[in-house]
């Protein structure tokens, strides 16, 4: 039947038809929502399906920080190091997946969260430097860092260092795996980090109110949803979308593709004026 077709059906119907077609909707929609429900509280931590690739893929290359992700916060005026170790510590009492390790426990990986170390903040001075040098050495070590591969097994998946540049200009690093985060997240990250340095200060210590439902909680529902059939269609769907292999697109590069992937790159900064945006 057409999309037109079910519309000028629904049209036809009266108010009082209508109105029943309108609450048999909604039922069905809340006894699905019901279904599909996430429970809170689940102490049967799993990987979600997109953490275990990405725990394979570091496994393999344990040297890479291909998915560490890196960012650098600048912090103005006047700071409380001591308060913002609490914030640092509120943030990851809650967000469990922040204090989470990945250990290989017969032939599958298990999240772990017992890491408490992980919330220290390491702190780093350079007011003893030139002040000429201060962001060169600030450039250099953040790329040093984010080279550094973050260890799985052992943690800590996230580590905090905070660099001292002057009495009122400090910088928060972050180097985070992405298997506990993602470009979007990070948003949510600084944003709790702010709100628990101005409950701290204002004497509340907890800082930060905890989620009804963790990282760990969608996993174990993301699993039992594909496990008991729940995404067959969609599975069917690729199954058959792929069914005479995936192409590889060959982009014309000045280099032959190797045959091992590196993520070895380099950053070649240009400049488009004006004009040439406008016009693409």
């Amino acid at each position: 039947m057409k999309k037109t077709d079910i519309q000028d059906r629904i049209q036809s119907l009266t108010p009082k038809q209508k109105e029943l077609l309108r609450k048999l909707v909604a039922k069905k929609r809340s006894e699905s929502t019901l279904s599909d429900s996430i429970v809170p509280g689940v102490n049967n931590y799993q990987l979600s399906y997109q953490q275990k690739a990405l725990w394979v893929f570091q496994m393999v290359n344990p040297d890479s920080a291909a998915y560490n992700d890196t960012f650098l916060v600048r912090i103005t005026g006047l700071l409380d190091i001591d308060t913002l170790q609490q914030s640092v510590e509120a943030l990851f009492n809650r967000h469990q997946i922040l204090k989470t390790r990945f250990e290989l426990q017969g032939d599958a990986p298990k999240p772990i969260v017992d890491n408490e170390e992980c919330s220290r903040l390491e702190v780093l001075d350079f007011c003893s430097l030139e002040e000429s040098n201060r962001e060169s050495t600030l450039s250099e070590y953040v790329a040093k860092e984010r080279l550094a591969p973050l260890d799985l097994t052992t943690g800590p998946v996230c580590k905090l260092k905070l660099v001292r540049l002057d009495d009122e200009r400090h910088a928060l690093l972050i180097v985070i795996h992405h298997i506990v985060s993602d470009g979007w997240s990070m948003s949510i990250f600084v944003r709790d980090i702010v709100n628990a340095y101005e409950r701290c200060l204002n004497g509340n210590e907890t800082g930060l109110s905890p989620l009804p439902i963790q990282y760990s909680d969608y996993a174990v529902w993301q699993r039992k949803r594909i496990e008991t059939g729940d995404w067959g269609s969609q599975l069917e769907f690729w199954r058959e979308a792929w069914k005479d292999g995936i192409s590889v697109v060959e982009i014309p590069t000045d280099y032959p593709r190797l045959a091992k992937q590196s993520s070895e790159s380099a950053r070649v900064p240009f400049h488009l004026d004006s004009v040439l945006v406008e016009s693409m």
